[in-house]
């Protein structure tokens, strides 16, 4: 069983599909996912993602190169939760599930993560799956006042030429394979800057993907499942239990 906190430090749990799909998405047949997912998701609004291109001729200056920038955008479509906590991004291939901050479950997500697969699949009719990720980023806020980094997190990171008590900052990333190296998990840690001296943060940013697109789609609950074990056992290695015991305040 998932071991849950009164105050987990999520920010925003992503699961995001990539599909293969013949053509742009009807217009009716994206009216025809909407009423699928309306009773979750009641919300409609359009979001904007920018373009920019540019072109740079060695034998011009940087101000004759400026002019060869442009910058566009084009909109994708968005769907809300009733209290905005929840939303599913449609873009072509992609289509993505959030949840921000309070997080409450793993099993309050998943259901909703299917339920816009399925809606996606039925209404779209994809060839193939691209790619799948779930992808989980924490802030993790600790006191500064007596702060020693070893008491929180369970994770080694020196240079044998320098002193481990003179590092100001930190950012640690890395990518591991697993399941045979048909999924990765990117793991990347760095501090967080922010004003205020009474506190310390951390980001820790989890993304766990299908690297190899091989499983049908029929597979689907079994691969979420894996994949959420393996982000909360990476998470739970991560941190001690002097840091857990924050999350449960």
């Amino acid at each position: 069983m998932s071991k849950t906190y009164k105050n987990p430090p999520l920010l925003e749990a992503v699961c995001e599909f990539r599909f293969v799909v013949k053509g742009d998405l009807s217009t009716e047949n994206i009216g025809a996912f909407y009423t699928a997912i309306q009773t979750s998701f009641p919300k409609q609004k359009k979001g904007k993602m920018n373009k920019l291109e540019f072109h740079i001729d060695a034998e011009k200056t940087p101000e004759e190169n400026k002019k060869n920038i442009n910058q566009d955008y084009y909109e994708f479509e968005q769907y809300f939760s009733d209290d905005e906590k929840y939303s599913v991004q449609l873009d072509g291939g992609r289509v993505s599930i959030h949840r921000i901050k309070p997080y409450k479950s793993w099993t309050d997500f998943l259901p909703l993560i299917q339920l816009v697969h399925n809606a996606y699949t039925t209404h779209f009719h994809p060839t193939g799956v691209a790619r799948i990720g779930i992808r989980y980023i924490n802030e993790i806020i600790l006191p500064s006042s007596g702060f020693n980094f070893s008491d929180y997190f369970a994770l080694q990171a020196s240079v044998p030429s320098l002193e481990e008590n003179s590092r100001q900052s930190i950012f640690l990333g890395a990518l591991y394979e697993q399941n045979e190296s048909r999924d990765a998990i990117k793991v990347q840690f760095a501090d967080k800057q922010q004003g205020n001296q009474d506190i310390r943060a951390f980001i820790l940013d989890l993304d766990y993907f299908l690297a190899k697109p091989v499983i049908p789609l029929a597979d689907l609950d079994q691969w979420l499942g894996e994949a959420h074990t393996n982000l909360e056992t990476v998470f739970e290695g991560v941190l001690t239990e002097k840091a857990k015991a924050v999350f449960d305040k």
